[in-house]
């Protein structure tokens, strides 16, 4: 597509055009994808915008639609370093007006802990991750969640250069959304998750979507199995019968044969009163007043299959949610937030799916011995490319990253270091996922390296692995 602009009039009435397709298009539940809006290579928008001087004239906040994911993404990140920017500056200046206030000018300097100002840091206790990480969490003023997140481990040396802050998130999600821990429900069909509304700690799901904006914020990926649904709802966007799929796909199967059955018996087939059950929900709630006597009809189906949906991901948990939505937005709120489809801030979480197996051997570093043409790197090539399934691959990535998605950038951003293990090649290759570290031991066999690479896959959990 070719797209020739001459002034900011010009360009307002096909993005005014476009914003009117793209609202009835969201409203009749996307029967067009939402990325068939994309301008091709949007960053050359932005450009022709500020050379032309037109970017005061108009603004692209209102028309995010057309902007590319990446290009959103990169908003993101610079209003993250710009608000980051800011809280580091206050603090900056609360050091300077303390210091001239309470300190001789000649004896005036810069307190050894006044670097600490400049982050907000953690120090978490291996043994009581959730714990130490909530009672730090509960103190933390508002205004220092913008600030670069630092982990320290505690009694571990060492700086938090990525590695440790990423570990933090993948250890603490594990276990928060463990359903031995109860604040969360895994449907059995589906394996996604779901609040469970008898879980009486609102705090809690505070506190857990203030860790999913900090996630966000400071760029991590993290493994959060949670419905499109729960992103539709943080950005203010309705949610369809189709999204029930992702929770309860019978229940949803079920409902659109209400909806499509045409004979004036559906009463006596379905036999439905206007409850609501859930496999996340064990309490039965009334849709309406009296629903347990009022069964439902061919003239009222319609009217039954909205309040069920409704009552799913709204009223059933209506105060797990509201908590989980405040934690959030108090990281991630703001205009540029509504930049996003659901989707795509979904892929901020979670990442995406859009592989590159070659760029991804490009990108890999060697240390030690190792180098691109070392015999055990071209067998470990030779195997990854020719000899694993396309799920094996993705394994691998779980493997040495801790997620079996990539940034949304593209794997331009994963930084990944194979090195060599001297010793026994009876060891497994192991790695070690904060970092991206990729052991792997001098196998002398192409067959041998992927025997042991394979039963690394499939038995290896955790950090460090072995």
């Amino acid at each position: 597509m070719t797209l020739i602009f001459t002034d900011e009039m010009n360009i307002s009435i096909p993005l005014n055009m476009l914003k009117k397709l793209y609202k009835i298009n969201e409203e009749m539940e996307e029967i067009v994808p939402y990325a068939a809006f994309y301008i091709p290579k949007s960053k050359n928008l932005l450009m022709w915008l500020n050379m032309n001087m037109l970017s005061p004239c108009l603004n692209l906040i209102d028309y995010p639609f057309v902007l590319e994911n990446d290009v959103k993404m990169n908003s993101i990140i610079q209003d993250n370093i710009l608000q980051q920017q800011a809280a580091m500056d206050e603090q900056i200046q609360l050091q300077i007006f303390q210091q001239l206030a309470f300190t001789p000018m000649f004896s005036m300097h810069m307190h050894p802990a006044f670097q600490h100002l400049l982050h907000l840091r953690i120090t978490i206790e291996r043994e009581n991750i959730v714990g130490s990480a909530l009672e730090q969490l509960r103190s933390v003023l508002k205004e220092d969640f913008k600030k670069p997140l630092k982990i320290q481990f505690d009694g571990e040396p060492g700086v938090d250069d990525g590695g440790p802050c990423k570990e933090f998130f993948l250890l603490i999600f594990k276990e928060i959304l463990d359903p031995k821990f109860g604040m969360f429900t895994v449907l059995s069909k589906t394996g996604r998750i779901w609040f469970n509304a008898q879980y009486e700690d609102k705090s809690m799901f505070e506190m857990v979507g203030i860790l999913c904006g900090l996630a966000i914020y400071n760029q991590v990926i993290v493994e959060l199995p949670f419905p499109l649904a729960l992103y539709k709802k943080l950005l203010n966007k309705p949610v369809f019968l189709s999204d029930m799929s992702q929770l309860e796909p019978t229940m949803a199967s079920g409902l659109k044969d209400i909806l499509d059955y045409d004979d004036y018996d559906l009463q006596d087939v379905f036999d439905y009163p206007f409850q609501f059950s859930s496999e996340f929900h064990t309490d039965i709630i009334d849709l309406k007043e009296g629903g347990k006597d009022i069964p439902v009809t061919y003239d009222n189906k319609q009217e039954f299959v909205d309040l069920y949906v409704k009552c799913m991901f709204n009223e059933s948990i209506k105060e797990q949610y509201s908590a989980f939505a405040e934690g959030f937005h108090q990281v991630c709120g703001g205009p540029i937030l509504q930049m996003f489809h659901p989707e795509e801030l979904m892929s901020l979480v979670v990442g995406n799916e859009i592989y590159d197996w070659e760029e991804f051997e490009s990108l890999v570093e060697y240390r030690g011995i190792y180098n691109k043409e070392h015999k055990t790197i071209k067998y470990f090539w030779e195997v990854f490319h020719h000899e694993l399934t396309e799920e094996e691959r993705k394994k691998f990535l779980e493997f040495l990253t801790g997620s079996d998605r990539i940034p949304v950038q593209g794997m331009a951003q994963l930084k990944v270091i194979f090195q060599s293990v001297f010793g026994s090649t009876d060891f497994l290759p192991f790695a070690q996922t904060c970092y991206n570290y990729f052991n792997l031991p001098m196998y002398k066999s192409k067959e041998k390296l992927r025997q042991k690479l394979m039963i690394a896959l499939e038995y290896a959990h955790g950090f460090g692995r072995v």
